[in-house]
C-alpha cells in the first residue's frame, strides 16, 4: 500500500504507465496506494474512478461495482453521479444475464446474483431518471425465478413510486399477472381472488388502451366468474346446514348484491322466491 512515488500527481502517472503497458495488477495497487496514502487529493478522486474502470474492464464485476460504491461513499459532490451510476446499472445488467457453466447445454443463467446490485442502485438514487427501469428489472427477476408473491410487491413498488414513468404500466399489468397465478396456485384462497380483481381492475381504469389490456380484461372476466363461484357456495353453505331462513335469506341477498349477473344469480333469486318472505315479529 506504500506508494511508488513522492506526490499524488506522480502517483497517478506511474499508475496510469502500468495500466497503459498491460501491468493492471501492479496498476491497481498503485492506484490502491494512492488512494490510501492521499485520500483527500483530487488525485484520489481520479484514482479510485480508474481503478474501478480498470476491474470492470477486466471483468471483474463485483469488485469494480464496490469500487464505484466506495466512490459514492467517499466522494459524494466530487464526481461524476450519473456516470458512475450508470457503469453500476452496466454491471448489475451484465450479472443478471451472464451465463454459468457454459459447457452444459450452453449454460444458464442466474439474474438473482443481480438482485443486491440492482438494489443498492435504488439506494444511492431512488430519484434517478433509470430508477423505474431498475426497480422493473429487480421485480421481473423475482417472477422469473417463480417468486410470485415478491415479484407482485415488486411491481406494486414500481407503480406507487414511479406513478408516471413508462415502467409504471408494465409493472401493473405484470403484478395482475403475478397475483393471477397465485390464485391457480391456491384456487379457495378469497384474499387473494380479491386482490387479483381489485388489481385488475385498477389496470382497466388507469390504462383502458394499453397493448396488455385485453390480457387483463380476459384475466378479469375470469377472476368474477371464480370470485361468484366461491361466494355462491359459501352462501350455499348456510342453506345446506339449514340454518334459520333469515341466516340463508341474509347469506343469499349478499351474494346478490355482489355479484347481480353471475351465472348463479338467477338459481339464488329462485331460491329466495321459494323461501318467501320472512315473517314478522309477533308484537
Amino acid at each position: 500500500m506504500r506508494p511508488a512515488k513522492g506526490t499524488p500527481a506522480q502517483q497517478l502517472a506511474h499508475a496510469r504507465a502500468l495500466r497503459d503497458r498491460g501491468w493492471t495488477r501492479s496498476a491497481g495497487r498503485a492506484y490502491r496506494a494512492l488512494v490510501s496514502t492521499w485520500p483527500v487529493s483530487a488525485e484520489a478522486v481520479t484514482a479510485q474512478y480508474e481503478r474501478a474502470r480498470l476491474l470492470e474492464t477486466g471483468g471483474n464485476l463485483k469488485e469494480a461495482f464496490e469500487e464505484y460504491q466506495l466512490l459514492i461513499d467517499r466522494y459524494p459532490g466530487r464526481i461524476d453521479f450519473a456516470d458512475v451510476l450508470r457503469r453500476q446499472a452496466a454491471i448489475a445488467d451484465r450479472i443478471a444475464n451472464a451465463r454459468s457453466m457454459s459447457w452444459l447445454f450452453g449454460g444458464f443463467t442466474t439474474p438473482e446474483r443481480a438482485l443486491p446490485f440492482y438494489g443498492q442502485i435504488l439506494t444511492n438514487a431512488p430519484a434517478w431518471e433509470h430508477a423505474p427501469a431498475v426497480a422493473l428489472a429487480i421485480a421481473r427477476i423475482h417472477e422469473e425465478n417463480g417468486e410470485l408473491a415478491q415479484a407482485a410487491t415488486a411491481y406494486a413498488d414500481v407503480r406507487f413510486r414511479y406513478p408516471t414513468s413508462p415502467e409504471a404500466e408494465e409493472a401493473a399489468a405484470r403484478r395482475v399477472e403475478c397475483l393471477w397465478r397465485m390464485t391457480e396456485h391456491a384456487p379457495n384462497n378469497i384474499a387473494a381472488l380479491d386482490e387479483a380483481w381489485s388489481a385488475s381492475v385498477d389496470f382497466l381504469a388507469r390504462h383502458p388502451q394499453s397493448p396488455h389490456a385485453a390480457n387483463v380484461r380476459a384475466r378479469q372476466e375470469a377472476l368474477f366468474r371464480r370470485r361468484a363461484a366461491a361466494a355462491y357456495e359459501a352462501a350455499r353453505f348456510y342453506d345446506r346446514r339449514k340454518s334459520s331462513s333469515v341466516v340463508v335469506r341474509a347469506a343469499y341477498e349478499r351474494f346478490l348484491a355482489q355479484f347481480p349477473n353471475s351465472p348463479w344469480s338467477e338459481p339464488v333469486r329462485r331460491r329466495l322466491a321459494e323461501l318467501g318472505r320472512p315473517k314478522e315479529p309477533t308484537p
